[in-house]
């Protein structure tokens, strides 16, 4: 029922405060390859119960609204192949739930925040196909529960990876041409 909603849902994301009411209790919220578009609405930080949040392959624009780090209970983050701009929000980092961070394929700018090396339960992060610079944070070593790092594809970053990372089973560090820190 809850996809039938999605998909009869407009072509916008700006009706979503309508629609938080009915997701009170619901702890999903699957809104993928819907076509939407428009800016996420802040919003959705009032749907506290929230596990899941899938936003991916629609035609989102905008920022990621920082105030989606008042999800507390939230452990997948979906927002991949949209058209979003902007730095990803260092609030995100307290996101302690958090096992899946999904950010592929969009336009976003600046650096990995350091904060994200604080979301001790992080399994999966994917920052591929976007603009982003600077050095490879060494607090993402303090992730030991990673599993799955991708981080190349159209970003450009400098200096090296950090050593802990190497332990990291599935990443795409070969596409990056850096070295690891300890290599040097």
């Amino acid at each position: 029922m809850a996809a039938e909603r999605a998909r009869s849902f407009s072509a916008t994301l700006q009706g979503a405060t309508l629609f938080a009411g009915a997701l009170a209790l619901r702890a999903v919220m699957g809104l993928g390859e819907n076509q939407l578009s428009g800016k996420i609405p802040t919003e959705l930080s009032r749907l506290t119960r929230l596990t899941e949040l899938s936003l991916g392959r629609n035609r989102l624009e905008g920022e990621i609204p920082s105030e989606l780090a008042q999800l507390s209970n939230l452990e997948e983050l979906n927002v991949s192949r949209n058209r979003l701009r902007g730095s990803i929000p260092p609030t995100l980092g307290n996101l302690a739930n958090l096992r899946r961070l999904d950010a592929d394929q969009n336009g976003l700018t600046g650096g990995i925040p350091p904060e994200l090396g604080g979301l001790a339960n992080l399994k999966h992060l994917w920052l591929r196909g976007n603009q982003l610079t600077g050095e490879i944070p060494p607090e993402l070593g303090r992730l030991d529960n990673l599993e799955w790092l991708h981080v190349a594809g159209g970003n450009r970053f400098t200096g090296c990876i950090p050593e802990a990372l190497r332990a990291v089973p599935t990443t795409d560090f070969n596409e990056l041409d850096l070295p690891f820190c300890g290599d040097n």
